[in-house]
């Protein structure tokens, strides 16, 4: 019985230890997630900008090059969803 007692704290720091595995985890997951979409945003406008300039190229001002602006505006509302409305793990959000 005073065995199971005297390792009693050992367990509860091994517990505490496990949580906190766990948080961090959960915290760079978070990470990841909110740097895999600053990339696509990035991606997506790259995108957007060079098909505006190769539909242009290929039918000048008739051309339906404004097609371009969707995958660019979708960049832009994912860059800034990542920057500052994402839910931030450093600030306990």
């Amino acid at each position: 019985m005073l065995k199971r007692f005297a390792a009693l704290p050992k367990r509860q720091e091994g517990a505490r230890a496990a949580l906190e595995l766990l948080r961090e985890e959960e915290r760079l997951k978070a990470i990841r997630r909110v740097e895999g979409m600053k990339v696509g945003g990035l991606i997506n406008i790259g995108l957007g900008i060079a098909l505006l300039f190769f539909l242009y190229s290929l039918g000048g001002p008739g051309s339906p090059y404004l097609c371009g602006l969707i995958f660019l505006f979708i960049g832009l509302a994912l860059l800034a969803y990542a920057l500052f409305m994402a839910p931030r793990p450093d600030r306990g959000n």
